[in-house]
């Protein structure tokens, strides 16, 4: 039963070398992140954060920062 389960992984760890999404995912997370820091873009941020019913990003946004360089090391 084990080997059944590594023959599956090692086949779904290769094709999802071979997709840009990873990168599209990261790209767009990391242009949310920058746009924390430019000034002129600062007040936009924060007021798409209160439309959506939050004081500033949200406690999972820090999770997915911190989590992206993992993923792609792991």
């Amino acid at each position: 039963m084990k080997n059944n389960d590594a023959d599956y992984g090692l086949p779904v760890l290769k094709n999802r070398d071979k997709t840009i999404m990873d990168e599209v995912i990261i790209l767009f997370f990391l242009g949310l992140f920058v746009c924390h820091f430019i000034p002129a873009i600062q007040p936009y941020m924060q007021k798409g954060w209160q439309a959506m019913e939050y004081n500033g990003a949200p406690w999972y946004f820090e999770f997915v920062i911190v989590g992206l360089p993992f993923q792609r090391l792991g």
